[in-house]
């Protein structure tokens, strides 16, 4: 992806932030350009990279890492500024980070597909409390 829009052996920085939370990663990466690049370009080729990902979303905004928690989604957000490129990212590490990540590889490992046991249905999770509601688990 870097090499596809000139990138290739930039320097950048990548830092993951400190925060008050129990669980979720929230990181910031900058690359920094020694020219400008346009924002359509970027996006352009972020969404090359990641459309055939079933588990990365491309915002439109900055994620927030409640948007992620109990998925095993990673959201980024990409922003351009004066030979610079912004990249925010944030998963649930619990999920993304482990066990969900485990389940993603078996998956893959065993021909399944990648998100079998990954994204519920719609309706699954409301119908698992009222079922288990009536048990009382």
């Amino acid at each position: 992806m870097l090499q596809s829009v000139g990138l290739r052996n930039k320097p950048y920085s990548f830092s993951t932030h400190l925060l008050p939370i129990a669980t979720g990663i929230y990181s910031t990466t900058t690359v920094h350009l020694n020219f400008d690049i346009s924002q359509v370009e970027v996006d352009k080729a972020i969404k090359q990279k990641y459309s055939s990902a079933p588990f990365v979303r491309i915002r439109k905004t900055p994620p927030e890492i409640k948007w992620v928690l109990g998925t095993n989604f990673c959201d980024i957000h990409a922003s351009v500024g004066p030979s610079r490129i912004i990249l925010t990212s944030t998963i649930d590490n619990l999920i993304k980070g482990a066990a969900g990540q485990a389940v993603q590889n078996m998956n893959r490992l065993y021909g399944f597909d990648q998100t079998t046991g990954l994204i519920p249905s719609n309706n699954s999770i409301p119908q698992f409390f009222e079922e288990n509601a009536k048990t009382g688990l």
